[in-house]
């Protein structure tokens, strides 16, 4: 994904809900430099677009001249800018983190959690994070396994961190695919709201990559950034896939 796919729906509605809205790509170091690959994100080391999020984070606080930022994230985006807040300073600079299809204890996707784990008894996990590379898919693949070490660090304690306000936007949709099992988008902490989905709107059936493209999931994002003015939400009808 990138930026331009990713945004079309939410970064206008908070814009006209009075919200200065600026997204970025990161992730996508050229290699292979081939166009349109070039230009899909994701793919680095969460902790190598995690220092590029800080870098984007200082200068849309110098330009606006406010104190912190909202961050609303999808998938990856929640893992890596939580990382930022907890190890990068960002917990100083983040006020809220609105996160839809987290993976907060990672994926156990088809047992690939389990197998990465193996990998790693093995003491073969480096050849295997370097064939995801040479395939251009970085380093952030690996580590969305449960087992893998920057989960592990991300979980010390609690992916939480005190001084900012979490809301986890979890799908249960083909069982959370790929967020496996779908509880892994649970957040534990008295800072943190979690809203299953079909919870609030039982009929919608959205899955983990068309959440950015869901009305009803569009109402609860602005209600997370201003809980003190929250509204109901009015389930709409969707026809977007479960996945």
């Amino acid at each position: 994904m990138n930026q331009s796919i990713s945004w079309p729906t939410i970064a206008p509605l908070l814009k006209n809900n009075g919200y200065c809205v600026y997204s970025l790509t990161y992730g996508n170091q050229a290699w292979p430099d081939i166009p349109v690959v070039n230009q899909v994100g994701g793919r680095d080391r969460m902790e190598d677009s995690a220092k590029k999020l800080g870098s984007f984070v200082d200068r849309v606080l110098e330009q606006t001249a406010a104190k912190k930022v909202d961050i609303v994230g999808h998938s990856e985006g929640s893992l890596m800018p939580d990382y930022y807040v907890k190890f990068l300073d960002g917990r100083s600079k983040v006020a809220r983190h609105v996160a839809m299809a987290p993976l907060w204890r990672g994926s156990d996707l088809a047992g690939l959690g389990n197998l990465y784990g193996f990998f790693k008894w093995l003491g073969v996990s480096p050849m295997v994070d370097a064939a995801f590379s040479v395939a251009g898919l970085g380093g952030a693949v690996p580590e969305f396994a449960s087992t893998s070490n920057f989960i592990k660090k991300l979980n010390q304690n609690s992916p939480a961190v005190p001084d900012v306000q979490y809301t986890s936007i979890i799908t249960k949709a083909m069982s959370g695919f790929p967020v496996s099992p779908w509880q892994s988008g649970v957040l534990e902490g008295g800072n943190a709201n979690n809203v299953v989905l079909q919870d609030v709107c039982p009929a919608d059936n959205t899955g983990h990559s068309t959440l950015l493209f869901d009305p009803n999931v569009a109402q609860i994002i602005v209600n997370a950034l201003d809980p003190g003015s929250a509204k109901k939400v009015q389930c709409q009808q969707t026809h977007l896939p479960p996945f």
